[in-house]
């Protein structure tokens, strides 16, 4: 699998309904951290009902990759999902709250 990163809002788990980082269109609006404004950072890895040992560390390595690229996680939300083919790894970091 190849992965991919970019610095946009969203998942790219459309089925998946949002949880304690707020609506897809708007993560940190409301959940959770809503109205939290500092917090040490949240990783989220995102993977298959069923999800085996392997790909959760293959997800992992993922998120310590993109950690060595910039370890401060600070008021940030790192998502790791595979994409909907399954074949590519997606990687978004965002601003929780927003800016």
């Amino acid at each position: 699998m190849s992965a991919k990163c970019s610095m946009r809002i969203g998942s790219s788990s459309p089925g998946i309904p949002r949880d304690f980082r707020g609506p897809r269109q708007a993560p940190g609006s409301a959940g959770q951290f809503a109205g939290v404004s500092l917090h040490a950072g949240l990783v989220c890895i995102e993977g298959p009902v069923g999800m085996d040992l392997a790909l959760q560390r293959e997800l992992f390595s993922e998120v310590l990759d993109e950690l060595d690229q910039d370890s401060d996680l600070t008021n940030q939300v790192i998502e790791v999902s595979l994409n909907e083919s399954e074949d590519e790894i997606d990687v978004i970091r965002y601003q929780m709250p927003p800016a």
